[in-house]
């Protein structure tokens, strides 16, 4: 297994169909909440990460995403990432011990735009959680938000609380 088949191949996310299935019915439930203070610690991690990749996970209660949790891409690289599976683990039953769900995976695009690349969708292993992209190609920084269902690619609204 190459080293992008085994990214995140640690822990798989559980299933959320009633969401999944509203999702595809509604658009208008195509939203992903977090809090500012992670909007802006995901923009400050992949800045100061550039010109490589950062990646990361976001965890929270209640449809709310407010924790950050930096992982170091052990890839080194400006066009693609993966985390390194005993963090992941560590990160994971840190969720478990504060009650809190995987909500997202972050990645940025240094030199790209906000939006998966072939990649990004060929080795998702975590179709039912949000993707959040940051590009840093233009002056200021751009967040999106995907779901990936096979090669479809569901973007997502981003509303931004200041909970």
């Amino acid at each position: 297994m190459t080293a992008k088949k085994e990214r995140l191949a640690v822990y798989k996310a559980p299933p959320f169909p009633e969401e999944a299935a509203a999702a595809k019915a509604d658009p208008c439930h195509n939203v992903f909440f977090m809090t500012r203070k992670a909007w802006k610690e995901i923009i400050r991690h992949c800045e100061n990460e550039r010109p490589c990749e950062a990646c990361g996970l976001l965890s929270g209660k209640n449809g709310l995403a407010y924790k950050v949790w930096k992982m170091k891409n052990i890839h080194h690289s400006p066009t693609s990432f993966a985390m390194d599976h005993d963090e992941l683990r560590y990160v994971f039953a840190e969720m478990d011990k504060y009650n809190q769900q995987f909500m997202g995976i972050y990645h940025s695009h240094p030199s790209g735009i906000a939006y998966p690349s072939r990649e990004d969708i060929l080795y998702n292993q975590y179709p039912d959680i949000i993707h959040l992209i940051v590009s840093l190609a233009g002056q200021k920084p751009v967040l999106k938000a995907y779901r990936y269902h096979g090669t479809a690619v569901i973007p997502y609204k981003i509303n931004v609380t200041d909970v």
